[in-house]
């Protein structure tokens, strides 16, 4: 804490923008997807929890994409653009949304939570491990292990915050689970938006 405090405070920035991934997208995708999938889209209990594995192997395909993804174009990707990624992962939100709003046949609705969820993922992983290949870049060897372990530890605790949020906000709003959506994309993009200027600050550094 006293080499993030004195020497690089980048990495609370970075530590923080992490968070928030887990905060209002993770957390979302985990709370979300099952109440949707299998109470609201109209399948029955079979079907719907069918259909939801499938959703969650997507989201675990969707990282493995973001993993092989962040390794190949590691040359090109550069950190004064990081905030891309997380405003696309944010963007991605907003189909779900008017799924949901405009009361889709089932199946569609279904497919565009899919593919949504499977690039939600892949881009939330790609600047995920950027981030941390970053992290460990500007920190002394000595102290990688602590500072990796902090930095996980503060993205970890983000996660049940934003399940707990989210959970309440699904049961008062059982009716209208498309605003809950729209919320989330906005603060993400803003979120997207307000980092941009810290990632080009923190590149030129």
């Amino acid at each position: 804490m006293n080499f993030i405090r004195t020497q690089k405070p980048v990495i609370f920035k970075i530590g923080i923008y992490v968070a928030m991934i887990n905060l209002l997208l993770s957390a979302l995708l985990i709370i979300g997807l099952p109440v949707i999938i299998t109470q609201k889209l109209g399948f029955s209990q079979q079907m719907g929890n069918q259909l939801y594995g499938i959703c969650e192997g997507a989201l675990a395909a969707g990282g493995l994409l973001g993993g092989i993804l962040a390794g190949v174009l590691s040359k090109r990707l550069r950190l004064e653009s990081s905030y891309i990624l997380l405003f696309a992962g944010s963007i991605l939100i907003l189909p779900i949304a008017f799924a949901l709003l405009f009361s889709f046949s089932s199946i569609l609705s279904y497919f565009i939570i899919l593919v949504c969820c499977f690039l939600i993922m892949a881009f939330s992983t790609i600047f995920s491990i950027q981030m941390l290949a970053y992290v460990q870049f500007v920190t002394p060897p000595d102290l990688v292990g602590k500072i990796m372990a902090l930095m996980m530890t503060v993205s970890m605790c983000a996660a049940p915050l934003g399940q707990a949020i989210y959970g309440g906000l699904f049961e008062i709003m059982s009716d209208k689970l498309y605003l809950i959506f729209f919320f989330a994309a906005a603060a993400s993009c803003a979120v997207a938006l307000f980092s941009r200027k810290a990632f080009s600050a923190i590149a030129n550094a």
